[in-house]
């Protein structure tokens, strides 16, 4: 098995507060190895504007596809994955052709030669809706309980590699925040907390 299929490998980088995007390509990499003949992408909810953002998975389809499905808007009948975060649930779609969800879809799909779609929406323990996995194929294909299962520990592998990702943009912000100030006043001892506020201060001796 190939090092960028190994949870082991999986683990090491989100320790190692790797930057995101390598951890999710070895999370999906690691998925297609277990699940056979599975196109996997990996998609990032943006809140503030409803949409999901394609980050990994792209080699698999064309440029118009990509674009397409890029920046999607999440709700009823937006394919597999744009409904699977806006009901917060799997959604199994066996014919793409057939599926309501993949109603406005269906030249994309037809066009990239695609019949089946499974979508697990990526959600921390605090319910927070990070993103979602898609599982495409090329022949009609029905999830099994043990394909569910790896969707299920897939997601969680994101959700943790985001959580972890944040504390470490967090804490490259709070280096950048105070190390101009250090600069001019390195006389100076700041207790910080967590989050990087300041509780105290006083002069060096």
């Amino acid at each position: 098995m190939r090092e960028s299929y190994d949870t082991y490998h999986i683990f090491n980088l989100i320790g190692q507060y790797a930057e995101l995007e390598p951890v999710l390509n070895a999370i999906s990499g690691w998925l297609e190895s277990h699940i056979s003949d599975a196109l996997v992408t990996i998609m990032l909810y943006s809140e503030h504007d409803q949409t999901l953002k394609l980050i990994s998975g792209k080699q698999h389809f064309s440029n118009q596809y990509c674009k397409a499905v890029n920046n999607l808007k999440i709700g009823p009948q937006r394919g597999a994955c744009g409904t699977a975060a806006f009901l917060r649930k799997l959604v199994i779609s066996q014919d793409l052709m057939e599926d309501p969800n993949w109603a406005a879809y269906r030249a994309l799909v037809k066009a990239e030669q695609l019949s089946s779609c499974w979508s697990m929406p990526i959600i921390n323990a605090r319910n927070i809706l990070y993103g979602t996995f898609g599982t495409y194929y090329r022949t009609p294909k029905k999830p099994t309980k043990h394909n569910i299962r790896l969707l299920e520990q897939a997601a969680s592998l994101v959700a943790l590699a985001i959580e972890l990702d944040d504390e470490r943009q967090q804490k490259i912000a709070i280096n950048e925040k105070y190390s101009s100030f250090y600069n001019y006043h390195p006389d100076v001892i700041l207790e910080l907390d967590l989050q990087g506020y300041v509780l105290n201060t006083e002069m060096d001796p």
